[in-house]
């Protein structure tokens, strides 16, 4: 009676829990809303595809800014995603115990918990100046700055962070006959013939050589 009494209790806990993120997540949004409706009436859905920003003029696009803020978090998922996938399975499948899976563990952790405008810095005044002198050996206008400047910091931001949940992941497959399906479907597919790491790379070389090229 009393386990029946306790997981009701604990039922109703969680169905206050969801319905109180909702609300509060509902009055986050009314708020900015609200707030923000002076803005609204004043620029309209212009803001978001106008190109332009003078505040001399009073002129607002956010285009430029939405544009860059997808490319480069598209690019940094790209860039990071053969590092982090890389390290979860080494971690989660081949080397689940030992020295080596401690420390590399300890340095994913410790580089998870540094924040953001350390990274950011760190790609200003170490980065930049890399990212330049490359520019001016290819023969591009060395900014430094750009686009593929801050995909490089995003992507090294967010592989402690992927890398993480993918070995967790990793770890959450069953297994089978003392093997797990990871192993079992690289057995099945071991004796096909794919160029995919090949095809992306590739890729993602042309991909860097227009955003250089574009002077991003």
């Amino acid at each position: 009676m009393n386990k029946i009494t306790g997981d009701a209790l604990f039922r109703k806990l969680l169905l206050f829990s969801g319905i109180s993120i909702v609300i509060f997540g509902t009055g986050i949004f009314l708020t900015l809303l609200m707030n923000a409706f002076p803005s609204i009436k004043s620029f309209g859905f212009r803001f978001l595809y106008e190109k332009e920003w003078d505040p001399v003029f009073n002129n607002f696009g956010a285009l430029p800014f939405i544009v860059g803020t997808l490319s480069s978090s598209f690019l940094a998922l790209l860039i990071s995603i053969p590092f982090s996938l890389s390290i979860s399975i080494f971690l989660g499948e081949y080397f689940k115990k030992g020295v080596i899976s401690s420390f590399l563990q300890s340095i994913i952790e410790l580089l998870a918990g540094i924040p953001s405008v350390i990274y950011g810095f760190w790609g200003l005044f170490l980065l930049v100046p890399l990212v330049r002198e490359l520019e001016m050996k290819i023969g591009i206008t060395p900014y430094g700055v750009g686009i593929f400047t801050a995909s490089l910091v995003l992507s090294i931001m967010i592989i402690p962070y992927s890398a993480s949940i993918g070995k967790e992941v990793i770890k959450l497959v069953p297994q089978y006959k003392g093997r797990s399906l990871f192993s079992w479907s690289h057995e099945i597919r071991g004796n096909k013939k794919h160029n995919f790491t090949l095809f992306y790379f590739r890729n993602l070389c042309r991909l860097f050589a227009f955003l250089w090229k574009s002077n991003w």
